[in-house]
This record gives structure tokens, sequence and C-alpha cells, in this order.
């Protein structure tokens, strides 16, 4: 997409149980722990989030246990990243927590080795002032060392930007100013540690001698009572950016306009992480902001997200931004958004053909962005009704009132884009439009299910005013069929949902709805037990959940390459979401320009999940296309891409 930058924020330890836990993307230590190789001795409790964990308000739960069969989806009984696995209990032992260290080191000089070839720069960080684990407090007790010395500090950093030199290849580090900073008042003791911090950091960068650029970031730019302040006082090689406040719904940093002769970038929000389980469209905002951005003399554009095909949106607006940018200027503004019509024009011609594509924009565009956000005046609202906010943690399922006038007015666009499916020509336009289609209707699924979840809270509360035999009754006649109700809600939502997912990122949406909204907030079980104790009997079968798919068959590719390094093996892992068993499944390829292909076989170690692999001994560095057919024992034929072998998957061998 022409875009060339990639950048990871590093959460420390912390001391508020169940927020968050230290990441192992950058390790903290001495620089005598670090071995020749960038592998450490020395480890401290760690982990990347997965299913085991109960961090950001989830609550554990094994994938065979994962509801209305979701568990389908997973082929670990705890799901994550492949260097976090088979772990004991947090903290873990020692050696566990040193070999996720060492495995997740080797795991990003893979992808930032790659990265690098293709001209991608990458960047990782830690907060300021840097949070040092307790575990590496203790040892430098022990040896003696004062944690608060401005040298024991310059030493550790040593030691983080030498592992990082002898691990992966990085291009920036940046230092991350804290949160709160968005809207507490800040003592001016914390922000002379920060800035202290900095430099301390940066005078530790040069004695290394690593080839890694010092960088600036957070959720705000600097100080509240000078967001550029840090501009007077740190050396102007070092990168300034920061995210927009207020999870995007506030405008870009003005405070960028006060800088001069530094790089800067602003860093708008795709997506936000309260309506993490929703649908978002945001392609005015990100329009509005690159625009602001620009004027505001930033020369580096970048987007936060978590899931990927949900923001290609705006990821797309993003791209084009920066090579569009500078013809903006007569683009009609709202208060909050740059107009997105001329955008979705473009692309759903690309999504969708070009027959009905006006049709379809004009609906996209309707939904696109929301007003501008001011505290303390509004909520944070948007076009496309938000079905989830931070409830205890992120994505958390909305409970609220909603009548059916109201969801046919925030959802009627549906009904709109339907009719197109049958209309438009060709299998994968009609696919890329049914995936939208089916993200919508699993969200009107949710708001539905949140007005249910509201009236079965009123219930609740009414029945409490009643006399006991009253209120017997009552539970019986009338609160039990609506909490039956709501199982059956969620899971039509959960069936829509699996009709769209495709990508790890809306595998982590499941995960979500199971281990926050479900198992966290306890939304669909939450007076069970009270009504269990009024009736004086179990909740009927109907009441609960089952492990049952009952949606149609789906073969899901979930990660696609498209190129390869050369000798590297073309390895695929495709996903069958079926109740039928696999008959067979082969992988298909020939070289471009070859009319016939070769086969492989895709291998099954679980009765969902197969492997395919083309050696590079085979391909012989050539590029090739490549497609999938799989067939079920009721007869049926599942292919990716859905029109081959007409149509194929093209992988491209990157130049040594």
């Amino acid at each position: 997409m022409g875009m060339n930058f990639i950048g990871f924020h590093t959460y420390p330890e912390s001391t508020s149980q169940g927020s968050y836990k230290a990441e192992p993307l950058v390790w903290i230590g001495l620089e005598e722990d670090v071995n020749d190789d960038g592998s450490i001795n020395f480890a401290y409790p760690v982990l990347h989030f997965n299913t085991q964990d109960t961090t950001w308000g989830y609550l554990p739960r094994k994938t065979s246990e994962f509801y209305f069969g979701a568990d389908k989806l997973f082929d670990k009984l705890y799901y994550g990243t492949d260097y976090i696995h088979d772990l004991s209990p947090w903290p873990h032992t020692e050696n566990e927590n040193i070999r996720i260290f060492n495995e997740s080191g080797q795991f990003f000089n893979s992808a930032f080795t790659f990265s690098k070839l293709i001209g991608v720069k990458t960047c990782v960080g830690t907060e300021s002032s840097l949070t040092i684990p307790d575990k590496l407090q203790s040892e430098l007790l022990n040896k003696g060392m004062n944690v608060k010395d401005r040298e024991v500090i310059k030493n550790i950093y040593k030691g983080i930007f030498r592992r990082i030199h002898k691990t992966y290849p990085l291009d920036y580090y940046w230092l991350w100013t804290p949160e709160r900073w968005t809207w507490s008042e800040v003592e001016p003791e914390e922000i002379a540690r920060v800035k202290e911090d900095i430099q301390i950091a940066y005078d530790a960068l040069r004695e290394v001698g690593a080839p890694i650029q010092l960088a600036t970031c957070g959720w705000v730019l600097g100080p509240p009572d000078d967001r550029a302040e840090f501009d007077k006082i740190l050396p102007k090689d070092m990168p300034f950016s920061c995210i927009n406040r207020e999870v995007g719904f506030s405008l870009v940093e003005p405070a960028f306009n006060n800088i001069s002769e530094r790089e800067l970038w602003a860093i708008p929000w795709l997506e936000d992480d309260p309506a993490m389980t929703s649908p978002q469209l945001w392609v005015g905002r990100m329009r509005k902001d690159a625009f602001d951005a620009f004027n505001y003399g930033c020369d580096g554009l970048m987007g936060i997200h978590w899931r990927t095909i949900n923001v290609d949106p705006m990821a797309s607006a993003l791209s084009k931004a920066a090579w569009e940018i500078g013809d903006w200027s007569n683009k009609s503004q709202g208060d909050r958004d740059l107009t997105s019509a001329d955008f979705y024009l473009n692309w759903a011609e690309i999504q969708f053909g070009e027959k009905y594509a006006r049709q379809i924009a004009t609906i996209f565009t309707t939904i696109d962005g929301g007003p501008l956000y001011v505290q303390g005046e509004n909520e944070r609202e948007a076009n496309l009704y938000r079905t989830s906010n931070w409830i205890r943690g992120p994505g958390g399922l909305l409970t609220k009132s909603l009548s059916p006038e109201d969801i046919q007015k925030k959802f009627g666009f549906i009904d709109q884009l339907e009719p197109y499916l049958d209309k438009i020509e060709g299998n994968s336009n009609r696919e890329r439009l049914n995936y939208w289609i089916g993200t919508f209707r699993y969200a009107r699924s949710m708001a539905i299910l949140g007005n249910t979840l509201h009236e079965l809270d009123s219930l609740m509360i009414e029945s409490a005013l009643k006399r006991q035999d009253e209120q017997i009754e009552f539970i019986e006649s009338t609160v039990l069929p609506k909490r039956i109700q709501t199982n059956q809600e969620w899971s039509k939502m959960v069936l829509q949902l699996l009709q769209v997912v495709n990508t790890k990122g809306e595998m982590g949406t499941v995960g979500n709805l199971q281990q926050h909204s479900m198992d966290f907030l306890k939304l669909l079980t939450q007076y069970d037990e009270q009504i269990r104790r009024l009736t004086g009997r179990a909740l009927p079968e109907e009441a609960y959940p089952d492990n049952l798919y009952s949606g149609p068959d789906r073969l899901i590719v979930p990660t696609r390459r498209t190129m390869l390094e050369v000798n590297e093996d073309f390895n695929i892992k495709i996903i069958v979401l079926s109740n039928h068993k696999v008959s067979s499944a082969k992988l298909y390829w020939k070289f471009l320009g070859d009319r016939r292909f070769k086969e492989e076989n895709i291998n099954f170690h679980s009765p969902n999940h197969g492997k395919g692999i083309i050696k590079y001994a085979s391909y012989s560095n050539r590029d090739f296309e490549y497609y999938i057919s799989v067939e079920l024992n009721n007869g049926k034929a599942l292919l990716f891409p859905s029109e081959a072998p007409e149509n194929t998957r093209t992988v491209v061998i990157s130049p040594e």
C-alpha cells in the first residue's frame, strides 16, 4: 500500500491486579545478562495475551469450551501467539519467562528482518519514566545498586538496547509519555523525571552505539501545561509523535504546530478499543486528521489499530492520504470529518465492481464518521451505532434500551445493501460485500441482544418490588422466558459473527465476547443464582449456551502470504468451520504462466485445522500461484479463493 512503518507499544509491569502484565517485546535488564546471540539469562514474569490470561477484564477459558461452535476456530486449548505455549500458571517459572523472551526475540527477528527487506521501518518502545520490574529491582538491591540512581537506570537502558541490537534489527525506539497525562494534573516532579529518563535513554543509546534512532510517543505529546515543552530540551534528532486523545475522538494535537526543525509523526485512530467488538468506520475522520497533521507540519502519518480486515477502509484512506493530501484544500469539511464520498466511490469500485459502486458507496458514506466530541458536552458517538464500550475492559457488550424503531433507524441501511448481493457480478465481489453485510448483521444482533439484556435487568428490578408469592410467579412467567431469549439471541449473534471470521483479529473478537462479556461481566448469567434461589429449581436447559455449530460450511485462511523470502518454505494454515469431516484437502500450485497445477496434501492435526507446505526446493525461488480445495464427507467442496481455479492467489519471491 506504499506504507513503510510499523511500531509497537510495550506495556510495563503493573501494580494494579488484572489490568495488564509486562510484555516480552522489550526486555528490561543489565548488559551482563545478555548473551552474544541476544538471548538472556535473567527474566521477570512476562506475557503476551492469550486465552489463559486474566488481564484487561477477561477470564481464562479453554477454547474447547467456547460456545455456539466457536471452539472450532482454535487449534490450541489456550490460544495465543506461538511463543506463548505450554505455560504454568502466572507468574510462570524462571526458565519459562526466559524462554518467552528468547523465543519472542527469534519471532521478531524474523518479522523485522523481513520488514527491512521490503523497506518497512520498525519501532518498539517502553513508557517513560522506565518501570523497573520488581524482580529486577530485587536483583539490583542484592548487588548493592540503587534503582533510582541515574547511572543504574542508564545501565538498564544500555541492557535494553544491547539486547535489541543483538536480537532483531530495529530502526526506532520510542519512549511513551504516561497515559494519565491525558486527563490528570501532573506534578512538576513527575515531568522532571520523564525529561531526565528520556535524556538518560538518549545517552545510553549513544554509548551502546546501536544503529537505532530514539523517538517519543504517547497518549499526549508532552506535559499538560505545554504539550510542546519537550521540544525545548530534547535533541532535534529525536522524532516526536503521539496518538490522538479520547481514543481518536479528539482532533490531532495542535501543539505539533509549535514545533519546528524536528520529525513529527501524527497517529490517528483507525479504530478504538472501547468498541473493540463492534465494526467501526472512520474514513472521514482519518482524512481530517491527515489533513490537519499535514497543515501542522507533520511528516509522518500512522494509524493505531488492533484488527486488520475490519479497518481496511481506514487503512486505505491513510495510505492514499500521503499521495492525495496536497489536493484536499477544497474538500468539504464537517465539524470532525473531511468528506469521504469520493473515497468510498473509488473503494467500492475496487471492492465490489463498478456497476453498482455509486449506490453502495453512498450507503457507506452515510454510516461513516460521527459528530464532533466535546468533553463534558456530549458522548462519544458514531454514525454507525456503537454496540460495545469500555465496561471494565475493552469491547464490553452494551446493554441499552432500543425499541424496534430505534433498531431499524440505526441499521436500516442493511436492507438497502442486501439487494446488491444478487446484482453485482463475480464471486469475489459478492464475497467482499457479503463480509460487510454479515458484519453489520452481527452488529445489529448485538444491539438487539443488548436491548434484551437491558429488559432482563429491568424485570429483575421490578421483581424485587413484589411480594414473595407474586415474585415467584413473575419470575417463572416473565423473567425466565426473557432469560431464555437472551441465550437464543446470544447464539444468533455469535453465529453471525462466525460467518465473517476471516483473520486472527476476528478470532480475537470471538474471544472477547466469550471471555469478557459472557465470562467476566456475566451479562448472560448474572441473575441465574437469584432465579434458582427464588424458584427452588434449576433453569431449563434452553437457558444455557451449547457448543453446537449451526452455520454453513466455511473454509477460512486467516493468514494469506503474498511474498516470500528467498529459500523460504510456503506454509499455509486453514480452518474448516463445519460439523462434517474432511474427506480430502489439497493445495494446488503452478508457476506463473504454466498450464498444469501440481498438488500437495494438506494435513490435519485436528478435525478442523490443516496445514499445507510448498518446499522452496519445489518452487525454486520462482513466483507461483495457488488455490485450495477441501472436500467434506457430505459431498460439498470448499474452495479458496472461491473462484478457483479460474482465479488464484499469487505469491512472489522477494529479491535477495
